[in-house]
């Protein structure tokens, strides 16, 4: 089984990258180790549906929501000293 949406386990000698994203209703983040080779796994996913008092936020605020999204939901692996952005 390899498949490129298949999870890794977290290596902590591997860098390590959060992606975070936000439409108008919902959002989403992927913590994924890239490799020597460039290629990106995914450690972990997330995502939510906003509320409705979150729906009525600005488009730049859903991106930085999202930030704080992505980064609570992977605290433990964002304390690795190795996080690129």
């Amino acid at each position: 089984m390899t498949c490129e949406t298949l999870l890794v386990h977290y290596d902590p000698s591997k860098k390590v990258r959060l992606a975070c994203d936000a439409s108008s209703y919902g959002l989403g983040s992927v913590l994924f180790h890239e490799f020597e080779n460039g290629d990106e796994r995914p450690i972990s996913y997330a995502s939510r549906a906003m509320d409705k008092s979150e729906r009525n936020y600005a488009q730049i605020e859903h991106e930085a929501l999202s930030l704080i999204f992505g980064v609570k939901n992977s605290m433990i692996f964002c304390m690795a000293e190795n996080l690129l952005w």
